[in-house]
């Protein structure tokens, strides 16, 4: 499982619940539709690939 650094996640956003909801989303995209992966999706689940996608900045929340 991929798990950030506090640092990382500061950087996207300072409130940890948005975050959560992000990937929570993103996870479900994931799931229902057909969409592009951002990054190695190799064994992993949605959750991670929605975390990675977040923290590297490829997918991007209304602040």
């Amino acid at each position: 499982m991929y798990i950030p650094s506090f640092e990382q996640i500061k950087k996207v956003d300072n409130s940890k619940y948005r975050l959560a909801l992000m990937v929570a989303q993103r996870a479900r995209q994931l799931n229902d539709e057909n969409v592009e992966v951002y990054v190695d999706a190799d064994d992993k689940n949605n959750v991670t690939i929605a975390m990675e996608e977040i923290i590297e900045g490829h997918i991007v929340g209304d602040k």
